[in-house]
């Protein structure tokens, strides 16, 4: 898991780096690719520590609910755990990722855009101005992002863990 962390880290962190543009995550092929794995070590530890008929009725049919409900419970059971569960996993860093240097890539075209020395007079220091905010904002969104890269990694591998823990454990 930290290597995987630390996998996971180091793609969101291109996107800091001048040149490289966009982390690596904020292309959906990449975590989608890490959370079908997830999916599918998920399923793979469950049905050979309790097999696959118990694996599969343990995810649809929580312990101890009564059997006239199971009609509208087990589809919804089904679309959480076979369905959302690697969709919301994938999706969840892609766009953190993507809005994350969108925001970035704001200031820093705002900045660029804004700085007008041949407005003459106060419009020129007004655009120095606006350009400075705008530079100063990027700076500390950088900061702030790079803490959303850690952030998101963290809750990619929480959510990993937590899946893989429960597939060890068994029925709910």
């Amino acid at each position: 898991m930290v290597t995987l962390f630390l996998f996971i880290f180091v793609m969101n962190a291109m996107g800091i780096i001048p040149g490289m543009q966009l982390p690596v995550t904020s292309h959906l092929a990449y975590p989608a690719a890490l959370a079908i794995y997830i999916y599918i070590v998920w399923n793979a530890i469950g049905i050979r520590k309790h097999g696959a008929v118990n694996h599969f009725v343990g995810r649809v049919v929580p312990g101890g609910t009564p059997k006239w409900i199971l009609p509208l419970l087990v589809p919804i059971e089904i679309a959480q755990n076979f369905i959302a569960r690697p969709i919301t996993h994938a999706l969840r860093p892609f766009a953190a990722m993507l809005s994350g240097h969108l925001l970035l890539a704001v200031f820093a075209a705002g900045g660029f855009y804004m700085f007008n020395l041949g407005a003459g007079g106060f419009l020129s220091v007004l655009s120095v101005g606006y350009s400075g905010l705008a530079l100063f904002a990027f700076i500390v969104f950088t900061g702030f992002e790079l803490f959303i890269m850690a952030l998101q990694a963290y809750v990619f591998i929480m959510l990993a863990s937590s899946y893989l823990g429960e597939a060890l454990e068994g029925a709910h």
